[in-house]
């Protein structure tokens, strides 16, 4: 309520995780703004919850196993003292997706 009381200006919100973005959209509501109309709310995780709110929350689904698989390999490569040919950062691209409201009800998968 206090980023809304310094930035009237304000047209969208991008949190760090979804329970964030719901509760910024239930904050923004109770200031009287209309979500998603005056303040576009999107958050990221794609948490079963973001599908029953209302109003519906955008979210970002992210492949949070195979980073966690990626990243336990490599520390297994450097434990073993293994290098990499390649910087980590282009060893693998994980494909993640936008959950749009009106997209709810069917199975979203990763575009690729």
């Amino acid at each position: 309520m206090q980023l809304m009381a310094n930035r009237p200006q304000l047209t969208a919100i991008f949190a760090t995780n979804d329970l964030l973005a719901i509760g910024a959209a239930q904050a923004l509501i109770t200031l009287g703004r209309k979500v998603p109309d005056d303040v576009s709310v999107i958050g990221i995780t794609d948490i079963q919850l973001a599908h029953q709110v209302h109003p519906a929350l955008t979210t970002v689904a992210i492949q949070t196993a195979a980073i966690a698989e990626l990243s336990v390999d490599r520390l297994i490569q450097l434990m073993k003292h293994q290098r990499c040919s390649r910087p980590w950062c282009s060893l693998h691209h994980l494909h993640s997706s936008c959950v749009h409201p009106q997209d709810r009800g069917e199975q979203h998968q990763p575009k690729r």
